[in-house]
């Protein structure tokens, strides 16, 4: 859970939006699931 936390605050810092598909892709698109959340 705590390695989960971090990969999120990761993509949060990354600025991982909708717009950015390649780099949503490049995370198996967890960062825009977290930005939904």
């Amino acid at each position: 859970m705590k390695k989960e936390m971090k990969k999120e605050i990761n993509c949060r810092r990354k600025q991982c939006v909708p717009r950015s598909t390649r780099t949503n892709m490049k995370n198996g698109g967890r960062c825009q699931v977290t930005m939904i959340l």
